[in-house]
């Protein structure tokens, strides 16, 4: 009996006195709520649909797996999407998007006690899409042409703040942009191309190991 509240009273101290881990590695979760800007572009002479920019949003998930020493982060981030045509409810693109990212996080407040603080989030991501047209209407593209799934590259920058407890837990708020190419369609004259600019709101939690 003795030796069973020596052990807690020991537990308790230990957590009483824990601070916060600023060292290594850790996964995370993000929910995100996307605005997604498509712009559909073409040669219009040799096409029946002129160019038009599509708006849509869509909820998505992101998983995070990386390494953070004291104030930076390095992380690879993955997420599925499907993006529809809002304009003209001509097509639906659907992928993934692949990222590696890399961020400042110098602390803004910290507790006396060390157990839990506030962070400034500041980082920048490159990475690629690989995505394919589906359901399309088959003038978006040049004759004889077909959909098939591509890559290209993604870049941007995210910025939010971190909350961090010693338990290894933290929860960030953040706003984080992307842009760049999504598919490329050419019979060697004509070409139609979509491309995307995204904004995204997001709220992630990570576990630090």
């Amino acid at each position: 009996m003795i030796k069973k509240i020596v052990l807690a009273t020991t537990l308790l101290v230990t957590l009483a006195q824990a601070e916060i881990q600023q060292t290594g590695f850790f996964v995370g979760l993000d929910g995100s709520k996307r605005t997604v800007d498509i712009a559909y572009n073409n040669n219009e002479t040799a096409f029946a649909i002129r160019q038009y920019t599509s708006k849509s949003t869509q909820k998505t998930l992101s998983y995070k797996v990386g390494y953070q020493y004291y104030f930076t982060r390095l992380y690879a981030r993955i997420n599925s999407f499907k993006d529809v045509d809002g304009a003209r409810d001509k097509y639906t693109i659907q992928g993934k998007t692949y990222e590696l990212n890399a961020e400042y996080i110098p602390v803004f407040y910290m507790s006396k006690s060390k157990d839990w603080d506030i962070r400034g989030l500041f980082g920048a991501g490159i990475g690629y899409n690989s995505s394919k047209l589906e359901n399309y209407d088959l003038t978006l593209l040049p004759v004889s042409v077909s959909s098939s799934t591509q890559s290209f590259m993604e870049y941007g920058y995210q910025v939010g703040v971190l909350v961090e407890s010693e338990i290894g837990l933290s929860l960030e708020l953040g706003l984080r942009f992307r842009q760049g190419h999504l598919l490329e369609y050419s019979d060697g004259q004509n070409e139609s191309t979509f491309s995307r600019e995204e904004t995204a709101y997001y709220l992630g939690v990570n576990y630090l190991f």
